[in-house]
């Protein structure tokens, strides 16, 4: 067959890459590795480093794939939005944000809004596993709620929280529903997670369990937050740590409020 007639092939591209990333990025994109790196019952995790061979492509587009390239493009729409606003952040801004082609955008999320409520599910999904339980944080109920009180406070503190924030204040009145998805993200999620620790311990039911939490994170953000919406109160930039929680936040005063609240509550007596 003739040079001209003959169909050309996609470039070959090799790449040399840790093992995990290697291994990942051949499962996702069905491309295999060196077969020496292959073992009848499975990858060979002994091996530091092996090249991947990807058809076609280039650049970060051409090792990141599925899942992880989904995420990739998560983390870069978050920035995006949070420093430009929702209307006014592009898929195109996002695209070369991200460093991936549009197609591949819109191949993971058709549309913005597909884009931002995967965003704000991920913010809600990181949020939650930071600020984690009451339960992880003491053994009686009310060194427990003012410990998770105290940790929430200090999370609103935090450079990328407050910026959510923010941006859900910028939005309300074009885009409510963006709005109430990242409130969601924050306050929902603390607020249910406390609601849920006083229900089983104080034996109140749901609508009473989830207006005791409110009153209980009213009471202790107020009034940090409004000085951390208007840039009153300095921002911490790196994430907090559990450990500086007692550095970061004035827990007597948090304590005191708690303790007021829960007095309102069978007496002050947790169920056993």
């Amino acid at each position: 067959m003739s040079g001209r007639s003959a169909k050309r092939e996609a470039p070959r591209v090799r790449v040399r890459m840790p093992w995990p990333q290697a291994k990942a990025g051949a499962d996702a994109v069905g491309e295999g590795a060196d077969q020496d790196h292959w073992k009848g019952d499975g990858w060979s995790l002994g091996k530091l480093n092996c090249t991947v061979y990807f058809i076609g492509g280039k650049g970060d587009d051409m090792v990141r794939r599925g899942e992880v390239l989904r995420d990739h493009i998560l983390a870069a729409a978050k920035e995006a939005f949070l420093e430009a606003g929702f209307e006014r952040t592009s898929m195109d801004a996002i695209a070369a944000r991200a460093e991936t082609s549009k197609r591949s955008l819109y191949a993971h999320f058709p549309t913005k809004d597909v884009l931002f409520v995967a965003v704000a599910e991920r913010i809600q999904e990181l949020f939650r596993g930071r600020l984690m339980t009451p339960e992880h944080y003491g053994e009686t109920p009310a060194e427990a709620v003012t410990i998770f009180c105290g940790r929430f406070l200090q999370m609103l503190g935090w450079t990328s929280v407050a910026r959510t924030c923010r941006l859900g204040i910028s939005e309300a009145e074009r885009t409510p529903e963006v709005s109430a998805q990242l409130y969601e993200a924050i306050f929902g999620t603390a607020t249910g997670q406390l609601a849920s620790y006083l229900s089983d311990r104080y034996e109140v039911d749901d609508a009473e369990a989830k207006a005791l939490a409110a009153r209980l994170l009213g009471t202790v953000v107020y009034p940090a937050l409004p000085e951390i919406l208007f840039g009153v109160r300095p921002l911490r930039t790196a994430l907090p740590e559990v450990r500086t929680l007692a550095d970061d936040v004035d827990l007597d005063a948090v304590r005191r409020g708690v303790e007021a609240v829960l007095a309102t509550v069978q007496g002050g007596t947790a169920a056993d």
